[in-house]
């Protein structure tokens, strides 16, 4: 496809000759510099040339009749007018496509950044979902820890309440030691080491609410409560 520069250069050419300027004229002097192109790509650049160099060619009607000199100027110039006119429209028509396309393309540029703006305002709502879900259930498993270890508690004052007699009383670290080897196992598998003092504090639990056991203030020991 020709440029401008290319298409101007051969009609000038062409001019330097003195043979007429035209479409056919100006393609024939760009194929002898190989490069060629079509009336729709020589048209648009010829027209600027011929408006920006005044360009006005005379025909030569001198061997005709006097009455179809006039007539035949007549018919070219509308013939010129005409092309002309095809010509102004044509590049009408690619201006507005060009500007149809620079149009077209920012609106898909701006298309573009939204649909990433909204990608992005997507992805900060997702993380901080996520941070949500993740504080979530980091809470239910600290429960269910704690229900867990309340659950194992529970159990251990059972067995302490098996062990314990109405008739006799026993120290925490006695009742510890009467406790089968596996519950202190759990015990650290589960919550935290099964010693005298903590069984204290959990056996205070259960005598505050009248359950399992009671303990005599004086000498702090332990029996099964009586039923």
């Amino acid at each position: 496809m020709p440029t401008k520069d290319q298409v101007w250069g051969a009609a000038d050419r062409v001019l330097a000759t003195g043979e007429r300027v035209s479409q056919r004229s100006v393609i024939a002097s760009l194929r002898q510099w190989e490069r060629g192109g079509s009336t729709r790509e020589v048209g648009p650049h010829l027209f600027a040339w011929i408006t920006a160099r005044n360009y006005k060619p005379r025909l030569e009607v001198a061997e005709l009749p006097e009455r179809l000199q006039g007539e035949l100027v007549r018919v070219v110039k509308a013939v010129w007018d005409e092309a002309m006119i095809e010509a102004a429209a044509r590049l009408a028509d690619e201006t507005a496509l060009v500007r149809a396309e620079r149009e077209a393309n920012h609106a898909l540029r701006d298309e573009a950044w939204l649909e990433a703006r909204t990608f992005e305002a997507e992805n900060a709502a997702l993380r901080a979902r996520k941070a949500e879900m993740e504080d979530e259930v980091a809470q239910l498993r600290k429960e269910m820890r704690r229900m867990r270890a309340a659950e194992f508690w529970d159990r251990v004052m059972r067995e302490v309440a098996e062990i314990l007699a109405p008739a006799e009383a026993l120290t925490a670290q006695e009742i510890v030691r009467r406790l089968p080897p596996t519950l202190a196992q759990e015990a650290i598998a589960i919550d935290k080491p099964l010693t005298p003092g903590r069984l204290n504090r959990k056996m205070a639990i259960r005598i505050e609410h009248r359950r399992y056991f009671e303990e005599d203030p004086k000498t702090k020991l332990y029996r099964r409560l009586a039923t």
